[in-house]
């Protein structure tokens, strides 16, 4: 076989190669996905209930939080838990189930909002773990942040930044700095949902109450626990 025979044998492999590593590194630019839970079917109890696999960062800063991290094909996603008991997570996170007033981890950790876990949440929970849950947890609050991408406000947030572990708790630990334009005292739970800042939720324990503040060009979007 000549050279002019070899060459479209040797541009095929070249291009083969190159499509397989394109699309690796398409997977790894993509940490996590949402999934369906053939299990669960009470998606009208909840208000944004969602189940993510993949991989997570957790940037937690003490064993009274679990604040983790992750993306999605198109938004990218924030979970903070303020737990009454100390804890800390020794095996990597890779799958969960976020629930309002509960989310549980790698379907074996439940953390519930301390007065606000309900029958129907029990339930859900160990349908969805098929009865493995092995560690049960407290929580003051439980908090989901969310946003598109292309959000320009959060362009800089990204898995791998190597300034993750500032950048993450930066959102979380906001109070807004405004008045609660949902939830408020005797609340104890709330959401706002706002495209140019974001998407939060948030439940909280005895002794606190829910307060969402919306964000503007001065301030930050939040959902937190304000302590009665």
């Amino acid at each position: 076989m000549n050279t002019l025979q070899k060459l479209p044998i040797v541009l095929f492999l070249v291009l083969f190669t190159f499509s397989c590593n394109t699309d690796e590194n398409s997977e790894d630019a993509i940490p996590a996905e949402q999934i369906a839970n053939s299990t669960f079917t009470k998606t009208a109890f909840y208000q944004n209930p969602i189940f993510l696999k993949g991989n997570f960062k957790n940037v937690s800063t003490h064993n009274h939080e679990i604040l983790l991290y992750t993306e999605t094909l198109h938004q990218k996603h924030i979970f903070h838990v303020q737990t009454n008991e100390a804890f800390q997570f020794n095996e990597k996170i890779n799958e969960i189930a976020y629930l309002n007033d509960g989310i549980l981890i790698n379907n074996s950790v439940f953390i519930g909002v301390k007065g606000n876990v309900s029958n129907q949440l029990i339930t859900d929970v160990n349908a969805i773990s098929k009865n493995n849950i092995k560690v049960n947890l407290t929580a003051k609050s439980l908090s989901y942040f969310w946003t598109p991408k292309e959000n320009k406000n959060y362009e800089d947030i990204d898995y791998y930044s190597p300034t993750l572990q500032r950048q993450v708790p930066e959102i979380v630990d906001t109070d807004g700095k405004g008045k609660c334009d949902h939830g408020g005292e005797g609340s104890t739970s709330c959401s706002l949902t706002n495209g140019n800042y974001g998407s939060c939720s948030v439940s909280c324990g005895t002794g606190y109450y829910a307060c969402c503040v919306k964000g503007s060009w001065s301030t930050k979007q939040s959902c937190h626990c304000k302590q009665k």
